[in-house]
């Protein structure tokens, strides 16, 4: 039961720095050209 809660709290981590990143990732290629 513990397990499965922490794997729940890793994806949606992994999710939400996905989602960041893909935000940022325009940004940062927009800075390095």
């Amino acid at each position: 039961m513990y397990l499965s809660f922490v794997i729940c709290i890793l994806k949606s981590c992994i999710q939400f720095l996905h989602t960041s990143f893909n935000i940022i990732h325009p940004f940062r290629f927009f800075i390095y050209n």
